[in-house]
Formats: C-alpha cells, sequence, structure tokens
C-alpha cells in the first residue's frame, strides 16, 4: 500500500487574515476514525499580532465541551512571518475527533491557514485522498 491511499488531507483551519481581538472560529471537526496519526501543518503568512493554535479532541460530536490535546500547541508571535509549524498527535491515545480550538488574535492582525494530514489508515478505511495533480 502507498503512503497516499493510506492517508487524508483535510482543512483545519481556512486561510483568512484575522484581525486584532478577532475571533478565529473552531475548525471544522476532524473524523480520525480508522487512522493512527494526524500531522497539523500551521502556515502562517504576515504576522503583526500573536495567536495560539491549540487541537481539541471529542469522542462525540456536539455534545460537552471538548478537551484541549495536552503539548498540541504553538504560539504564533509578532516574530513568525512566513512560517510553518507542525503539530502531530498520535490517534491511539486521542478521542475520535479533532479539531482547531477556537481563540482570539490578542494584538495585532495574523494571516493563517493550517491543514490536517492523517496517516497510516487502517485497511477498513477508504477515505484516501485523490490527488489534484501526479507528476
Amino acid at each position: 500500500m502507498d503512503g497516499f491511499s493510506s492517508s487524508k488531507f483535510t482543512g483545519a483551519l481556512y486561510p483568512e487574515a484575522y484581525a486584532s481581538g478577532g475571533l478565529i472560529g473552531a475548525g471544522p471537526i476532524i473524523d480520525c476514525k480508522g487512522f493512527t496519526h494526524a500531522v497539523f501543518i500551521l502556515n502562517v503568512g504576515d504576522s503583526s499580532g500573536t495567536y495560539t493554535f491549540q487541537i481539541e479532541e471529542d469522542d462525540i460530536i456536539g455534545h460537552g465541551t471538548p478537551d484541549d490535546v495536552a503539548g498540541a500547541t504553538v504560539a504564533v508571535t509578532i516574530s513568525s512571518d512566513n512560517t510553518m509549524y507542525v503539530v502531530t498527535c498520535d490517534l491511539q491515545k486521542r478521542q475520535r475527533f479533532l479539531r482547531v480550538k477556537d481563540n482570539a488574535v490578542a494584538v495585532g492582525a495574523v494571516d493563517l491557514a493550517a491543514t490536517c494530514m492523517l496517516t497510516n489508515a487502517d485497511n477498513s478505511v477508504n477515505y484516501a485522498t485523490v490527488p489534484t495533480a501526479s507528476v
């Protein structure tokens, strides 16, 4: 099995310029069933502010309050211009659903986007991402 057919890519935080004091809403809920790892890639464009990127988890969508995943955080600062951060989660130790937690931009503005790559799907999962281009 190639790595592509056992992986899934999904948006975790859609690209936007987030203003000072603006709330960055929770990202889309990512169903991790059947995968062993989640890799979140946070891309920061221009940053004249601060923001805390945090992953949270839950077992049931819409019931209760999701829990923060300890250690799955990144502090974006004014000096984070044009930087990429990577946060990995071992899904064997996590609840089924993950997402980026809602949080506010503290000062200034931040251009952000995040992608999640789920990897090492078991044979029962058929959630492979179709490549946009293959060369």
